[in-house]
């Protein structure tokens, strides 16, 4: 719910079970860029403006394909533009604003099983929760438990051929940023490399690769020598 509630709001109780635990805002993932209707949507849930107080607008974008270059400005939807942000920054705002509507954040719970009934659903997690509910909302990622109990058929993640690895470069000292706020995309065969000059806050990148999958100890953080 997002704005002033009016007399004929009806706030319903909500309990949102996290598996992450309440410390671990740093293994949230990296950064994301999102577009003026993604931050429009957030706006509706009331964490547009927290966002777009922190990181960096992104106002054009460059595609160079076997040597040729093509740029054009991003178009904001509703006055709203493109923003780059960290994902910690995205997951801490929408905690904060669950609290301040009330909603009760159990961290530290991992989904196992859903079981459905026509009175509603069941959620068991990982330390011995059952949890009974008239709406369950799933978002417990690719390989969704709840998602798996509501949809009849291949519910798993299926690899695309694809591994895509996101880095942050803090900066060269002396160093300046071309242009704040481009981000550039060049492309060769079957890759695609990213850059997004920061504006003092580093520089972004990611590339994106066809190769065979990586083994599950690639997948995450690593260190910038690995």
């Amino acid at each position: 719910m997002a704005g002033p509630r009016t007399a004929t709001d009806r706030v319903v109780p909500a309990t949102v079970y996290e598996r992450r635990e309440p410390d671990s805002a740093g293994e949230d993932g990296a950064y994301l860029t999102v577009s003026g209707q993604a931050l429009a949507d957030l706006d509706t849930l009331g964490v547009g403006v927290t966002l777009r107080a922190t990181g960096l607008p992104v106002h054009t974008i460059s595609v160079t394909t076997d040597g040729r270059s093509r740029r054009a400005p991003l178009t904001p939807v509703d006055g709203i533009g493109h923003h780059n942000f960290w994902r910690r920054d995205l997951i801490g705002a929408l905690h904060r604003q669950c609290r301040e509507l009330g909603a009760t954040i159990v961290h530290g719970a991992t989904a196992t099983a859903v079981d459905t009934s026509p009175d509603g659903a069941r959620l068991h997690t990982a330390d011995g929760r059952v949890v009974d509910s008239d709406v369950l909302v799933g978002c417990d990622g690719m390989s969704s438990i709840v998602r798996g109990e509501i949809i009849v058929g291949p519910t798993g993640a299926v690899y695309d051929d694809q591994v895509v690895l996101y880095a942050h470069h803090t900066g060269i000292p002396g160093h300046t940023d071309p242009e704040p706020g481009l981000l550039s995309f060049f492309r060769h065969a079957e890759h695609t490399f990213g850059i997004l000059d920061g504006g003092g806050t580093g520089t972004f990148w990611f590339a994106r690769l066809t190769r065979p999958a990586l083994p599950p100890a690639g997948v995450g953080l690593h260190p910038s020598q690995d």
